[in-house]
């Protein structure tokens, strides 16, 4: 049996990889392109306003890796602030950022699902009224999370750190395309 990832690229190339080394037959074909925003003035900002921040939300691995890709020269990660992580691929994605495990605030490596509810577990008994929390997404998300600290008095914002594409099939993407056509078992 074959499994097709469907995972953007970066995240796709890794579980094919991981798949493959447990002697799987996988193949990624990625659904999704993901992309800078068309304008990184808002991540920039976000970078200087991390100091009011109580907690900075990771909603994934692109959020983390596109949010860190466009640091400003001279803006720095403060050494107390924390980073909410939805599960271990966000986490490992701060973590590769430099940030300590001290920093990161994750659900635990056996919880049953890892999502907004999964991290709000390790934080529900902290006093939010009047913290400031920074959601980095894409351009859309959920906003249950906000939502929920929101309710608790938080102050909440979100920066787009990237957007989201169709995918461009190229000529390896539709080889898998028409395989798993040919052969859907």
């Amino acid at each position: 049996m074959r499994v097709i990832v469907t995972r953007p690229p970066a995240q796709a190339a890794a579980w094919v990889a991981r798949l493959q080394a447990l002697g799987i037959d996988a193949v990624a074909l990625p659904l999704i392109g993901i992309a800078p925003p068309d304008d990184p003035a808002p991540v920039h900002a976000a970078w200087h306003a991390l100091p009011g921040c109580a907690l900075v939300m990771f909603v994934s691995p692109n959020a983390v890796q596109h949010f860190f890709a466009l640091r400003p020269e001279g803006a720095a990660w403060p050494p107390a602030l924390q980073a909410g992580s939805t599960g271990p691929g966000t986490s490992a994605a701060l973590r590769e950022a430099g940030l300590t495990d001290a920093q990161v605030v994750e659900p635990p490596p056996d919880a049953p699902r890892f999502d907004s509810e999964a991290l709000w577990a390790q934080l529900a008994g902290r006093a939010w009224a009047g913290c400031r929390v920074l959601v980095v997404r894409g351009e859309e998300g959920r906003d249950w999370f906000a939502t929920t600290l929101r309710e608790q008095g938080a102050r909440v914002d979100f920066v787009a750190a990237y957007r989201r594409l169709a995918p461009v099939a190229d000529a390896a993407m539709q080889a898998v395309i028409d395989a798993a056509r040919a052969a859907p078992q």
